[in-house]
Formats: structure tokens, sequence, C-alpha cells
């Protein structure tokens, strides 16, 4: 038996062992936190062939991650037609999905069908979830419709997967299907089918529908099913049916005012936009860069350059204005609102200048008419570079300005 020491001299504690065919295996726990095994030695006899394991065996290999020794022991197992435990496969599959490893899948479920296998609703659920994270919507479909029952994790993989694509007619379908069964929906349900309700699916029959399937089940003051709700809404531009979703909400966190502000800004709704930034720090919520990116949005333009700069010190407060993306939407704002000074300072004290900071200040430049600036730093050779290397259509644009300058 062996163990693994901490830093500082101390060692791991409550380990326990299994074997593998005399294959010693040890998992140990420290502080309530697991350190996966490791096996000690080849999972294979003197002989070099493959040897059988138990569940538990498995188990450890999907943990460290090692499909292939997992997959060459069920299929030496089923070949010698030893009896193999559902819980195995399961497991397998479930490693499967999160590898996207589809065609190993494939041959879990030939393993299933004519190894004689009795499959459980964890293993038929990680079999269907196997399919639609591969993007195999055909098969996951049969293996749905083949399931003798239908779990509610069942469903939302499904609804899911349809979402995902693009196919919202099947996965509203799906929900009134679910309903007419009388299989309650949980949130889960609810997220993943307004996800399947993005423009151009029709308004009535896809955000307003399952809006009403929301009300009927008692979710409508569930926060994730509230913020999904006011950023569908939004997207289609029904800004007062957002606003309403959005003001009945009794607990909001910070996606819930990030979907309603990005609605705002998505309507040009600038006043709006700020309004609520500053209602959402009255109630002491503290915003991410995704808020600062709507605010900073409904900032670029210049009557509201002096709103701007009040942004810019709540960002500067928050620790984010090293953030690239937010560094970028900040250049943008001043040199939109024509402080091309203010943006050019903020360009400079970026750590990361990529093509979006770039563009976004050589725009303001332009759209100030100071061309010969444009060009002045387009001849300095770094911005060629960054340009150049991600291929973009506007490294043409400059050349072709450079040439015509001449």
């Amino acid at each position: 038996m062996w163990s693994l020491p901490l830093l500082g001299g101390s060692y791991l504690s409550n380990m326990w062992s299994s074997s593998l065919l005399g294959v010693s295996l040890t998992l140990v726990a420290s502080h309530g936190s697991l350190v996966y095994p490791t096996l000690q030695e080849d999972i294979r006899d003197s002989g070099g062939k493959m040897v059988t394991a138990s569940y538990r065996d498995i188990w450890v290999l999907c943990k460290q991650k090692r499909l292939e020794d997992a997959m060459e022991i069920l299929l030496h197992m089923y070949q010698g037609e030893v009896e193999i435990e559902s819980d195995s496969i399961a497991e397998v599959l479930l490693l499967c999905s999160s590898m996207g490893a589809l065609d190993e899948g494939r041959k879990l479920h030939h393993i299933l069908k004519k190894g004689g296998v009795r499959p459980n609703s964890y293993l038929q659920n990680n079999l269907l979830n196997m399919y639609t994270k591969c993007g195999s919507l055909v098969e996951g479909k049969e293996v749905f419709e083949n399931m003798p029952m239908r779990e509610i994790v069942s469903w939302n993989a499904m609804i899911t997967c349809y979402a995902k694509s693009g196919n919202s007619f099947e996965a509203l379908k799906l929900l009134s299907e679910m309903l007419g069964e009388n299989v309650k929906p949980n949130r889960t349900t609810f997220v993943c089918a307004l996800k399947a309700c993005a423009p151009p699916t029709c308004l009535e029959d896809g955000v307003k529908k399952v809006h009403k399937y929301v009300v009927d089940q008692g979710l409508e003051n569930d926060m994730m099913v509230a913020s999904s709700l006011v950023e569908m809404y939004a997207k289609y531009k029904c800004i007062d049916d957002a606003k309403s979703v959005f003001n009945s909400m009794t607990v909001r966190d910070v996606v819930s005012w990030t979907s309603m502000m990005s609605g705002y800004s998505e309507c040009e709704c600038r006043e709006d936009v700020l309004t609520l930034f500053h209602q959402m720090l009255h109630e002491g919520v503290q915003p991410d860069k995704v808020i600062f990116l709507s605010v900073l949005g409904a900032c670029a333009s210049p009557m509201m350059l002096e709103q701007g700069y009040r942004i810019h010190s709540h960002i500067i407060a928050a620790r984010f204005y090293q953030d690239a993306f937010v560094g970028s939407a900040l250049v943008d704002m001043y040199a939109k609102c024509g402080n091309l000074q203010f943006s050019r300072h903020v360009f400079d004290y970026l750590r990361t200048k990529d093509v979006v900071s770039w563009t976004a200040l050589m725009s303001g430049y332009e759209l100030q008419g100071e061309v010969k600036e444009v060009l002045r730093l387009w001849r300095g050779g770094q911005i060629r570079k960054c340009f150049m290397y991600i291929g973009t259509p506007l490294l043409v644009f400059f050349w072709r300005l450079d040439y015509s300058s001449c």
C-alpha cells in the first residue's frame, strides 16, 4: 500500500483500495476533497491480455479520463461473455459525453444491445445524454422514443438538443408532449425551451406560449426562468414585456440585471440603461464586465460623454480597466463621443491590444476625419502584425488606404 505526501510533509488519509485482478488501486481523501486514484501497474495479466474489472475499477479509469483503457476492458469482457454491470457502461458513456467520443459511445450502445446488459434509468439517460451531447440528434431521438420510462432529465436532454440544433419547432412540440403526459417540468426545462425561442421563431407560438406554461407551473418567480424570459422578450424588442417580467421578480441576480440592460441596449434606450445601472448599484448588486459593456454602449454618443466619465470611474473602482473587452469598449465609447485624447489614453494603457481595440481606436480617428493619424498608426508596424495574424479583411482596406495616399 502507498500514499501521496502533501506539501509540508503531512500525508493524505482515509484511504480505500480495490483490486483489478491483482492490480492495486488507491483512492485518498483529505479535508473533504478527493484525489483521483492512479493505477500502480498495467491493467493486463502476465500474458499481456486485458483483464476483467468491477464497477469501481471502471469508475477509477473514468475519473482518470482513460477512455481507451476502459473501452478495451469492456470490449474484452463482452467478447469473453463476462457479465458487465450496467453502471460500468453508464460511467463510460458519461466520459464519452464529456470527451465528444461518439464512436466509442456507439460501441457501448452495441454492447448494451447484444451483451445482455440490463439497462437501468441511469444507464439509459447517460446513453441519451451521450448522443445529444455529441450532436447525434437522430440516434438520440431513437433512444428517447424507445425508453420504457422517461424521466425529467430525459425530456430536458432532448429539448436541449433540439434547441442547440436550431430545431425550435420540435423543441416546443416536445415541451407540449411532456406537459400532455403530465410530466412536471422544472426550471431547466423552461430555460432550455426558451433558448429554442430565439428569433426568428414566432413570438406568439414561442416565447409567449412558453411564458404561459411557466405561469401555469408556478415558476414565474424563479430567477433563472424569469431572466431567460427577459432575455428572449428583449431579443424580440418587446421591451415592455421584458420590463414587466423583470419588475415582477422578487429576487434578482447579476444575470437578471444583465438581461434587462442588454434588452434596453438592443432597443437603443440609452437613458433606461443608465437608470437601471444606477438602480442596480443602489440595490447593492456589483456589476460584472458584461454589464459594463452594455452601459458603455449606451454612453457611446457625444451627448452621453459626462455619463461615460462616471461609468469609467466605476470601472476603475471595480478593477475592470485592464480587461481587454472592457478596455476596447472604453476606447470605442470615447472615440464615438469625440474625445480622442481619452480614447488614446485608455488604449495606450491596455496590456493586450487586439484587433478589437485597434479597430475601435482607428475607427474613432477616421470618424473625426483624422485620416493622417490612421495612416501613421498603420505605418508604425505593430498594427499590421495584429491584423495579419487574424487575417482580417480590414488589412486589405488599410493597404489600399496606404497606397492611395502615396
